[in-house]
């Protein structure tokens, strides 16, 4: 992994335990929590969510609060793009008793 690379996974770490703190949905926290950066080219972080329905919700839901806490951590304006992964791990629901 690349300097560069390991930076933003940091600060995606920030990110993630940032907004978990804040008033997002057990469900975005867990969309959250699984989606992972890729890379950060001309101001444009691009994000791999688990699934169609995972991006869909980061996109709808969760743009302007990961792109305001990652514009902050990064000190520039940050736009975001999202594709879809599937090799990375969707969240599982939690088992009703």
């Amino acid at each position: 992994m690349s300097d560069h690379q390991a930076d933003l996974s940091r600060v995606w770490d920030e990110v993630v335990h940032e907004l978990s703190s804040g008033t997002l949905s057990p469900q975005q926290r867990a969309w959250m929590r699984v989606t992972r950066p890729i890379g950060l080219l001309d101001g444009t972080a691009l994000l791999a969510a688990p699934s169609d329905f995972a991006k869909e919700a980061i996109e709808r839901a969760l743009r302007d609060p990961i792109t305001e806490a990652l514009s902050r951590r990064l000190g520039r304006e940050v736009s975001l793009a999202v594709k879809v992964d599937t090799a990375v791990p969707a969240p599982t629901r939690p088992v009703s008793p």
